[in-house]
């Protein structure tokens, strides 16, 4: 139950993430946000079902879930601190 919470929160950080890399770059919606959102997701459910049927979750040195939230999260810090438009145009 424990992984099933877990893995359950982290595909809608996944989202999330793609969402606010989207609105801070200030992408309109358009089919190129519907694809960043799947090249975020859909590393994670290939995870998922590599420990499902390995039965062992194997991550490499550097991890996009981990670093990626960490450059995320740089880039929020900028962006409020500069302003998007000012800053990614």
């Amino acid at each position: 139950m424990g992984m099933l919470f877990d893995h359950g929160v982290d595909a809608l950080v996944a989202l999330t993430n793609s969402h606010m890399l989207m609105r801070m770059f200030s992408m309109p919606p358009s089919p190129y946000g519907i694809f960043s959102q799947m090249v975020a997701a859909t590393p994670f459910y290939f995870v998922t079902l590599e420990q499902y049927y390995t039965g062992e979750m194997n991550f490499p040195a550097i991890n996009g879930v981990e670093e990626g939230s960490i450059v995320i999260l740089a880039c929020s810090i900028v962006t409020g601190w500069i302003g998007n438009v000012k800053f990614w145009t």
